[in-house]
Formats: structure tokens, C-alpha cells, sequence
């Protein structure tokens, strides 16, 4: 059965990556049964569910071995193509949502290693700033402290009292 004409060209999967081109040589294959059993039954198929009418009022008589023969050879299809491409591209979904897995854990800790350098680095940019105002403050408070000692508040005042100089000054 392995030399059926309807088997050639299709390839196992061993250790193959599926590709697109499997499909088309199952269902060449497919196609090469079904158009044999057509031929035998009718002669202008459209259809599987058309074929199948016409078995039943065919006057042709199709043998047992005949029969036979095309469902091992479906069943060949089935069984040594079909079923394990389908259990290899199982195995290939199942693996990349294993990957998929992976990445998405990698991100997750990249993003809060992200986060923890972030909150380090507000953590540092706080600390300059609170220390950048008390310093500032102290130099601010030092200058207000020399510009209102009370002996030069006492000497603008009685600068803006003398009566002479009265319409000179202007306190605020």
C-alpha cells in the first residue's frame, strides 16, 4: 500500500517542521482517492455527500476488495500523515505557549527592575532637593537676618523721621 499511487509525494513528519506544503500533498492524496471512487461510481462528481448518493443507486457493482482497498488506503493517509502532523503541530503550539510564557515572564522582571532603578532614582532627585532647599534656606535666612538686624531697621527709621529728609524717604 505504501507504493499507492495516492501516497506519493506525501512526506512523514519525523523530525520535519511543518510547512504548508504537507497540506497541499494531503489533500492531493485526498483528492487522487476520492477521484478514483468517483470515476467508479459517476461520472460528474461535485461533491463527497453527491458521490455518496450515487453508490447507492449505481448500478455498479464495487467489490469488496475495491472498497477495502480505499479505506486502507484513507486510513493509511489518516493514520501515518494526517494524525502525526496534527500531533507535531500539538506539540509546536504547545512549546511556543512555553516560550510565550517564558517572554512574558522576562518582561514582567524587567519591568520591575525598571521600576525599583525609577524609585531610586525619585528617591535620589528628593533628597538633592530637600537638601538644595535647606541650604538655600540658610542662606536666605542668614541675609534677611544682616538686612533686619534691629540697629539698621532703627537707623532707616529715624532717617524717614528727620524732618528734613522727611519728603526725601518713604517707609514701606
Amino acid at each position: 500500500l505504501r507504493n499507492s499511487i495516492h501516497l506519493e509525494g506525501l512526506e512523514e513528519p519525523g523530525d520535519k517542521k511543518f510547512q504548508r506544503t504537507y497540506v497541499k500533498q494531503l489533500e492531493k492524496a485526498k483528492n487522487s482517492v476520492f477521484g478514483e471512487i468517483s470515476k467508479e461510481i459517476c461520472s460528474n462528481p461535485d461533491n463527497h455527500a453527491y458521490v455518496c448518493q450515487h453508490y447507492f443507486q449505481s448500478k455498479k457493482t464495487i467489490t469488496k476488495e475495491k472498497l477495502g482497498l480505499w479505506l486502507e488506503t484513507v486510513c493509511t493517509i489518516l493514520d501515518d500523515f494526517c494524525l502525526p502532523w496534527l500531533v507535531k503541530a500539538d506539540d509546536d503550539i504547545e512549546a511556543l505557549n512555553n516560550e510565550k510564557i517564558t517572554d512574558q515572564n522576562k518582561i514582567i522582571e524587567l519591568q520591575n527592575k525598571l521600576i525599583q532603578k525609577q524609585e531610586e532614582q525619585l528617591s535620589e532627585v528628593k533628597t538633592t532637593v530637600a537638601m538644595e532647599m535647606k541650604s538655600y534656606s540658610a542662606v536666605v535666612s542668614k541675609s534677611c537676618t544682616a538686612a533686619l538686624a534691629l540697629k539698621k531697621l532703627q537707623a532707616a527709621v529715624q532717617r524717614a523721621t528727620d524732618s528734613s529728609e522727611r519728603s526725601k524717604n518713604m517707609i514701606v
